[in-house]
């Protein structure tokens, strides 16, 4: 018995992969990225030196493999992120988080929208359901590094239309 789909099976959404939303989710993704820094919103690394699970950056800069080694309470990957960053690009790492937070939210763009493609989703409801939380605050906070980064101020939360539950 071949168990193995094929295109009569499939449902109609997912036969054919759709090449117009994605250039247009980028497009979207670029331009909502641009709009929210002309209202001022920026990447936040300030929280690099105090957050207690980062490991402390003069470390990461002067005993970097010692360092990840030696850090037994949680997994090492994330420093080792901000210890390449603030090694291969001292001065600039503010700069270089934000790009990559950057790329990140490009590609989880990209992601959502195959995602809901390969579940069978048309092509309009998921370019619309991607373009809509790519767009949206919560969104667009958690890719200036604020769930690894800082906190947010109640102040942000309302210049952003953000409710506290």
């Amino acid at each position: 018995m071949n168990t193995t789909p094929t295109a009569d099976r499939l449902p109609r959404a997912a036969r054919r992969p759709a090449q117009w939303p994605l250039p247009a989710l980028i497009v979207i993704f670029l331009i909502s990225r641009i709009g929210y820094y002309a209202a001022g919103v920026r990447f936040d690394a300030s929280p690099l030196s105090w957050f207690f699970q980062y490991i402390d950056p003069e470390l990461l800069r002067t005993h970097f493999w010692q360092s990840l080694w030696y850090l037994h309470s949680q997994p090492p990957m994330f420093n080792l992120f901000l210890g390449t960053a603030l090694n291969l690009f001292p001065g600039y790492e503010t700069a270089v988080f934000a790009l990559c937070y950057l790329v990140f939210g490009l590609a989880f763009t990209v992601t959502l929208f195959r995602l809901l493609r390969g579940f069978g989703v048309s092509d309009i409801v998921s370019g619309a359901a991607t373009a809509l939380y790519v767009a949206s605050p919560a969104c667009v906070l958690y890719g200036r590094g604020e769930e690894a980064f800082g906190l947010l101020e109640p102040e942000q939360h309302r210049e952003l239309g953000i409710r506290h539950w």
